[in-house]
């Protein structure tokens, strides 16, 4: 397949039922939303490439982990959303990395006081396995601590998510993308282990 032949089939209608999704599961943080299926090279999954072509625009500046930084991945951004690829990570308004990946927190940009709003989202492409804790999750948009098993994340992953609440109103929001599924995780949500 070439670059072209990825992305929406009908742009306006999928984009803005995406974005609904999106908008739907950070404001019911842990819970699973499933987007539409679309084509994907083999470095991205659906619900990665759903999400960048959704929220991503000419404005945005894309980083890649280096394993997922594609020469064809650049061109479907370019084609379809007019998103640029930035190699340095503080520029970027969207990061994409994989689950399993080390991660440094500092690398990206957590916004300010003044403006949180201009910290990078972090999207995590995530695999078929869980952890073998609970998480519990609480917060904004949760009515009560609820529950639940995330995908299996790097510990440096983990150890950042369980500590971000304290930068309030500082931080990164976070995707999880697993096959055609999301589950977002804001930064105002707080996350403990359970062992």
């Amino acid at each position: 397949m070439h670059s072209y032949d990825y992305g929406f089939s009908q742009p306006v209608r999928q984009a803005q039922e995406s974005f609904r999704q999106l908008l739907d599961a950070m404001s019911h943080p842990g819970d699973i939303r499933t987007l539409q299926a679309i084509s994907t090279p083999d470095t991205l999954q659906s619900a990665t490439l759903t999400t960048l072509l959704t929220l991503t625009d000419n404005t945005t500046p894309v980083w890649f982990d280096a394993r997922l930084d594609t020469d064809e991945v650049r061109q479907i951004l370019a084609l379809n959303t007019g998103a640029g690829v930035t190699s340095s990570p503080m520029q970027a308004s969207f990061a994409v990395i994989d689950a399993e990946s080390p991660f440094d927190a500092t690398n990206f940009d957590h916004g300010s006081e003044d403006y949180p709003d201009r910290s990078c989202t972090l999207l995590v492409q995530c695999h078929d396995t869980e952890t073998n804790s609970e998480q519990t999750l609480s917060g904004p948009g949760l009515q009560q601590a609820t529950t639940t098993r995330l995908p299996k994340l790097h510990r440096s992953l983990s150890d950042y998510l369980n500590a971000r609440h304290r930068l309030f109103p500082m931080g990164l929001d976070v995707i999880l993308c697993q096959n055609d599924s999301v589950r977002c995780l804001p930064r105002s949500t707080i996350i403990n282990e359970v062992f």
